[in-house]
């Protein structure tokens, strides 16, 4: 893991060093409207085409301080004009491209971390090395600017190198696909056999998932102890009770069976002739007490 770590950051350095270089690649091209400064300012044209060399970059250009000397200036943003003159679909998801590439790698450091105190299972794994290989793809996707509008629409006879941050950009793609490899060639997954430490002892795996194992039969032989313990505390409590209150088989009848069908019945005349039934409904567990009705 420390050498995956190790590939990861290297390649996160360069990309980033090699996306916000105003030095990505090197544009000539000839124009008689003036240099990369002046041409989009619609200033007039001039009487012959002359030609020139400036560095660009995927967000910004190498502004020169003498038009002369290409190589030294001041890294300076594209201005609307300029955009609008050599911007295309291309270019634009050049720049896209790369903030994604940019994003992802942060969350691949940031789940590095976060995985270097935990164990790697296969599925995690996995989809690390998915998103390695996704993310060398999306930084070697930065080298379609060589076919934008940026060295194909600027002045006459446009073309384009790659320049310091190319370059850079390069050894960034070649660093991922490391990563790649060492994720899904040389990280390997834990297994029964992988030796822990827990609580300052070496231990295995398949120890930690026996004892896991060995404390929740445990458990459930406690919960099945308590459950008939319970059960045979109820029972002597029955019988305790029907030591102490013996009872005929016609009242233990009565007491576990009692209906209107079987419940005494009272009998009165009411007021208008009719046959009021009254049935009796024992309140007590003592027989001995008697119900006036």
């Amino acid at each position: 893991m420390g050498g995956l770590l190790v590939a990861t950051m290297s390649a996160m350095a360069t990309t980033f060093y090699s996306f916000i270089s105003c030095r990505y690649v090197l544009v000539d091209f000839s124009s008689h409207l003036g240099s990369f400064s002046e041409m989009f300012l619609n200033q007039g044209a001039g009487n012959v085409n002359v030609e020139y060399r400036m560095s660009a970059g995927l967000f910004t250009w190498l502004k020169p301080y003498n038009e002369l000397e290409y190589s030294a200036g001041e890294c300076t943003g594209y201005t609307g004009l300029q955009s609008d003159g050599f911007g295309d679909k291309a270019f634009n998801y050049v720049q896209y491209t790369a903030v994604t590439s940019v994003l992802l790698s942060i969350a691949l450091l940031l789940w590095m971390f976060f995985m270097m105190c935990f164990s790697v299972g296969k599925c995690q794994l996995n989809t690390m090395s998915l998103l390695l290989f996704i993310q060398t793809l999306l930084v070697g996707l930065s080298f379609v600017i060589l076919q934008s509008g940026l060295c194909k629409d600027v002045g006459d006879d446009t073309s384009c190198k790659l320049d310091e941050g190319g370059l850079v950009c390069v050894a960034a793609v070649i660093l991922w696909f490391i990563a790649f490899l060492v994720s899904w060639m040389f990280v390997d997954e834990v297994d029964h056999d992988h030796v822990v430490v827990v609580d300052g002892e070496p231990t295995t795996y398949t120890e930690i998932q026996s004892e896991r194992e060995l404390k929740r039969e445990q458990k459930r032989a406690a919960k099945q102890e308590a459950a008939k313990q319970k059960k045979a505390a109820r029972e002597a409590a029955r019988q305790e009770y029907e030591a102490d209150v013996p009872q005929t088989p016609e009242q233990k009848n009565k007491l576990t069976a009692m209906t209107p069908d079987t419940a005494p019945v009272l009998e009165s005349e009411a007021a208008d002739g009719e046959m009021e039934v009254v049935y009796a409904k024992r309140l007590s567990e003592d027989f001995d007490d008697t119900i006036d009705l």
